[in-house]
């Protein structure tokens, strides 16, 4: 299955590497991706975690954030292949009172966010992201929130140029407190569009 997989990408790529060189329109490819991500290391606002202190962590968040957290995800992006990411981002936690009148962490939102990520196929790419649509599903007990991730350089992609691209992603936890613990994977669907031209040749 893989190696029809990545047949069709070939084929695919070459296809379409012939006609951009004839008419110099991009190559565009649609993406989808799934994985899990977990928090390597954070730094807190106040002493404690979940202490609802905010600090702007001497100016490497926009805003007032509660942490400012490290990552390592693990990703299948098709049809390109494996991906491993590092990240590093500002968190902001949205505090909602329960049944019981006891605030709770019902959504999180991020900002000031950057990744790199390296692919099997041996390319290397950087960017930037930020999710600020979160909320809280009671049915199914998760918080869920949206990111954002663009593109800003992608290299290592033999005979193609990168242009532009991001992928939106749906991302879904049980547990915030061992998420942000580093015991339990943030769960990612995506979808995206990642765009090339035909490299210069002598």
């Amino acid at each position: 299955m893989r190696t029809i997989t990545m047949l069709a990408l070939a084929l695919a790529l070459a296809v379409g590497l012939a006609s951009a060189q004839e008419t110099q329109h991009t190559i565009d490819i649609d993406i989808v991706q799934v994985g899990q991500w977990w928090v390597v290391d954070v730094e807190w606002a106040g002493d404690e975690p979940f202490s609802r202190e905010t600090s702007t962590f001497d100016g490497r968040c926009s805003v007032p954030s509660d942490y400012y957290a490290w990552g390592h995800g693990e990703l299948l992006v098709f049809p390109v292949g494996a991906q491993t990411v590092s990240t590093e981002h500002c968190g902001q936690l949205t505090w909602e009172a329960d049944a019981d009148g006891v605030l709770v962490v019902r959504g999180k939102a991020g900002t000031d966010g950057r990744f790199t990520y390296e692919g099997a196929d041996g390319s290397v790419g950087n960017g930037h992201y930020y999710g600020a649509e979160t909320g809280y599903d009671p049915s199914m007990g998760t918080i869920w929130f949206v990111l954002d991730f663009i593109l800003d350089e992608v290299t290592g992609v033999e005979g193609l140029e990168f242009v532009a691209g991001g992928t939106v992603l749906q991302s879904l936890v049980n547990d915030i407190e061992a998420l942000l613990g580093g015991t339990e994977p943030l769960i990612q669907l995506g979808q995206g569009t990642m765009s090339f031209l035909p490299a210069a040749t002598d």
